[in-house]
């Protein structure tokens, strides 16, 4: 029983981890779109994107977080778009 447990808590990790670059590798590729079209400002560092998203995600268990969440992506955006 044990070792069962142990092979699927090995197996969930090797998930998250896989779909963790494919997610990470999709999102920055998305904003490096964005930056050369013009749609984010060119100082933009995508690096910077995931650390606040990450942030979003922490506060998901308070009460209220959905709009709290809307409006921090909300900033985020805004504060990214060229001025021009």
């Amino acid at each position: 029983m044990a070792n069962k447990a142990r092979v699927s808590a090995t197996t969930r990790m090797r998930l998250i981890k896989g779909s963790r670059n494919l997610v990470h590798t999709a999102f920055m590729t998305s904003v490096k779109r964005a930056i050369a079209s013009g749609e984010l400002r060119a100082d933009t560092d995508p690096n910077d994107f995931v650390r606040a998203l990450v942030g979003v995600f922490h506060t998901t268990a308070l009460p209220g977080w959905e709009q709290s969440a809307r409006r921090l992506v909300d900033i985020l955006i805004a504060g990214s778009r060229p001025t021009s």
